[in-house]
């Protein structure tokens, strides 16, 4: 009667019921291991997953590439065995089909340092997030960061080499024991103000010596005079021991001895029980650098009466502003290294300065060493009148054909 497989029927004499059944095409889909999700036509099933449609129909089915059993381990899609292609369309006929994902085990090798930030390690084969083949024979090797040393292997390795293989047939974690020695990268000595174009540092100016290790912790020292020795921390040019602002481990300021010839010297650090480490620099006579405010752009520079200039206190068109910096070269008069400049009567600079707004020549009315500061310069010029253009202008200085950095300066 052409009805549904169930039939509510009103029995009035003899009838034959026939049911009439279609032969329908098979596809299986199954994975090895088995009994992983494979997602089948929208949804998700666990392998082994059987799919009845007619013939001409088709069966889309997405494997994924990663499994994840735990944060340390997983399954990894390998291919079909006819195709490496996660995603496929299975069209049915009348035969039975069996599809079969291949996954492959695979568990993390977790590399950490200690400290943290000084090591980075390579492992051959390569991986790019830590996974890998249960079968996998693994070469782990620690490269020290500058500013460390390798000392030994902890956790799944041993030893005091830096380099060692694992076998990948659970997680694994290896952990690299480090001893931290000093160090000055290239070009690790420079301006304090920053750097310049040149990158050289003057005599009797402030530098920053840069690196890792340097010194055990911050210490600043006194102010007049500056200290030799701050932390067990030296640093040492030829037989002079120059005079310390503060160290810290990953930065030194120092002013440098104005007697020093220009040419390339070496500047050696000595905290006392580890290396002595060697950076090399450039002295020129001249070679300005401009100081900012901490983590601004802004320069450190102040109106007439002292106080600072700031976005919030901008310098007006007219007013005469004092620009400090280092290193703008030498003084009419002898400034003792590491002690105050105490002249009240100002010990004006040797060499011609000149002030930049931009590709704007301002002649300054001063510049000198700075009272009461050691190893600091000034400059004072006059804010054009008739300045216009940005709120905030780009300055610079340039004595005898060497220029400084740029720094801003609010202006209203």
């Amino acid at each position: 009667n052409d009805g549904p497989a169930t039939q509510t029927l009103t029995v009035t004499g003899p009838i034959r019921m026939t049911a009439t059944y279609e032969a329908l095409p098979q596809v299986v889909i199954s994975s090895s291991p088995t009994g992983l999700p494979i997602h089948v036509d929208g949804r998700d099933c666990s392998t082994p997953c059987t799919v009845d449609k007619a013939a001409g129909s088709e069966v889309s089915v997405r494997a994924s590439k990663v499994i994840s059993m735990s944060p340390q381990t997983r399954y990894e899609f390998q291919g079909w065995g006819d195709t490496e292609t996660n995603t496929r369309v299975i069209s049915l006929d009348s035969d039975r089909q069996v599809f079969v994902a291949q996954y492959s085990l695979a568990h993390q090798l977790a590399s950490y340092g200690e400290p943290a930030n000084g090591v980075t390690f390579v492992t051959e084969p390569a991986s790019t997030d830590g996974f890998f083949s249960a079968d996998a024979v693994v070469r782990v090797k620690a490269e020290a960061k500058s500013g460390f040393k390798f000392k030994r292997w902890d956790g799944d390795l041993a030893g005091t080499y830096n380099q060692g293989t694992i076998v990948m047939s659970s997680p694994r974690t290896v952990l690299a024991k480090l001893d931290k020695v000093p160090f000055i990268p290239p070009a690790g000595i420079r301006n304090a103000a920053g750097e310049t174009p040149d990158m050289t540092v003057a005599p009797g100016s402030i530098i920053a010596i840069l690196g890792e290790s340097l010194a055990p912790n911050y210490e600043a020292g006194r102010t007049n005079p500056l200290q030799q020795t701050l932390a067990n921390v030296t640093v040492r040019v030829g037989d002079s021991l120059l005079p310390l602002l503060w160290v810290s481990p990953t930065e030194i300021r120092a002013q440098v001895l104005s007697t020093i010839p220009d040419g390339e010297h070496e500047l050696r650090v000595r905290w006392e029980g580890t290396p002595e480490v060697v950076g090399k620099f450039i002295v020129s006579r001249n070679s300005p650098g401009l100081f900012r405010l901490e983590n601004e752009p802004v320069a450190l520079a102040t109106h007439a009466d002292g106080s600072q200039i700031t976005a919030q206190s901008p310098a007006k068109r007219g007013e005469l502003v004092t620009l400090y910096g280092t290193g703008f070269g030498p003084y009419e008069r002898i400034v003792v290294d590491g002690f105050l400049n105490t002249f009240t009567l100002g010990n004006a600079l040797v060499d011609r300065l000149e002030v930049f707004a931009g590709d704007r020549l301002i002649q300054p009315d001063w510049s000198g060493a700075a009272t009461n500061e050691i190893g600091l310069a000034v400059t004072r010029f006059r804010v054009p009148p008739d300045m216009t253009g940005e709120v905030a202008q780009e300055f610079r200085v340039m004595v005898n054909g060497k220029a400084s950095n740029s720094v801003v300066i609010p202006i209203q």
